[in-house]
């Protein structure tokens, strides 16, 4: 055996693997052959340690612009837990908060609060000791949907050319900033500048374009689109001042043809009454009435037009149209002769008497180049032969 010689030297132990932050009993014994010391029972407590994470955290979507954050002691704690502390960040958004509250079981929960409409945030919370402060539990959420804080972008209205009465509408849809959700459907209508009445309106599920039918020709309209999520809808895009394309012109008016002899016709005429567009020019054709052979075409920028070196005696068909830039109207038609002749013979004359007193008489009608003029009327002029009765008993009709 191996004794232990009295001295004044001092003796020292260390003791591994004990556990954190534990009240532990001891005491020290002197053993010799015979027997061991009697001594007094000590404790002491091992210091703490910064502790494991918080546990449970939870960070859940209260409203579009709130979260809530929530959590539990950590597990160990590896000695009193003296606070918590978080902070909360946007992914892919601006947004940072760091707050402290003391370890109280009532307030182990926050509301974080000023944020943005269907964002995703991320929060980390830590528990300390006085041994300092643990490992961070995280969590992420998105914040709920709102509706748009923000219009469509890059509207733009066209007309189209082959439907006078469409407008075609192309958009892109709300900044990222601003969508705050899913867009689900856009609502677009356009509005008559002139007649407040006339709305024509639809809307388009997963189109960024749309043809608004119905509108009227060559006019003004304001337009406007909006984006819809499952909480609303948003402020619009306006387009002002979106003309429906020209269209073909009514007829023209008041058309008048007067003679000018013995070889010319000075025309005038009024604009159509629903123009469709604006009036580039007249067209004004002169044909023969005959055949309808074109003896002269000819435009006119203004409402009058004369045209010289044409027959006597010849019946025309006078035209007039109106052109926009959608197109040429109807024309408008007349005839007249630019002298007039005197008609020849009445041809085909026949009488037939049906009884004592009754006469029925026929004749073949002139036609109009036959009358050299236009015919107004016939006359039946019948007297009696003998001379004497003729002044008293002559019958004359008209018809």
């Amino acid at each position: 055996l191996q004794f232990i010689t009295a001295t004044n030297e001092m003796y020292s132990v260390t003791i591994n693997e004990l556990m954190i932050n534990q009240m532990y009993y001891f005491r020290i014994c002197a053993v010799n052959t015979i027997n061991e010391s009697k001594t007094d029972i000590n404790t002491f407590i091992t210091s703490e340690a910064p502790p494991a994470s918080p546990s449970n955290v939870q960070l859940t979507a209260i409203s579009s612009t709130e979260l809530q954050l929530s959590w539990e002691p950590p597990n160990p704690t590896n000695g009193n837990i003296t606070d918590y502390n978080y902070t909360c960040s946007g992914i892919n958004t601006t947004f940072n908060t760091a707050e402290m509250t003391p370890n109280t079981p009532l307030l182990m929960s926050a509301i974080i609060n000023g944020l943005k409409p269907f964002r995703e945030y991320q929060c980390n919370v830590t528990a300390a000791t006085s041994a300092g402060v643990g490992p961070p539990g995280t969590d992420n959420a998105v914040t709920n949907q709102d509706a748009p804080s923000g219009p469509p972008t890059v509207f733009n209205v066209t007309s189209n050319s082959s439907n006078p009465q469409q407008l075609i509408l192309e958009w892109e849809p709300p900044s990222l900033e601003d969508r705050n959700g899913i867009i689900i459907r856009y609502n677009y209508n356009c509005t008559d500048d002139d007649d407040s009445t006339n709305v024509q309106s639809g809307y388009t599920m997963n189109t960024l374009t749309a043809s608004v039918d119905g509108l009227r020709v060559f006019a003004n309209h304001t337009c406007y689109v909006t984006a819809l999520t499952n909480e609303g809808e948003g402020p619009a895009a306006v387009y002002n001042d979106a003309r429906t394309a020209e269209d073909e012109p009514s007829e023209v008016q008041l058309l008048n043809v007067i003679p000018d002899a013995p070889s010319s016709f000075d025309i005038t005429w009024s604009k159509p009454a629903t123009p469709n567009g604006i009036i580039r020019y007249y067209i004004v054709t002169v044909r023969l009435y005959s055949d309808n052979t074109i003896v002269n075409t000819t435009t006119s920028t203004d409402v009058n037009q004369r045209i010289d070196n044409l027959d006597r005696y010849i019946p025309y068909i006078i035209s007039v149209s109106a052109v926009t830039g959608g197109g040429t109207g109807m024309s408008v038609n007349t005839t007249d002769f630019t002298q007039q002749g005197t008609p020849p013979e009445v041809q085909g004359i026949a009488v037939n008497r049906t009884n004592g007193t009754l006469l029925t008489v026929t004749w073949r009608r002139l036609t109009l180049v036959e009358a050299r003029g236009l015919v107004t009327n016939y006359t039946i002029t019948l007297y009696p032969i003998e001379s004497r009765r003729r002044q008293s008993d002559v019958l004359t009709m008209v018809v």
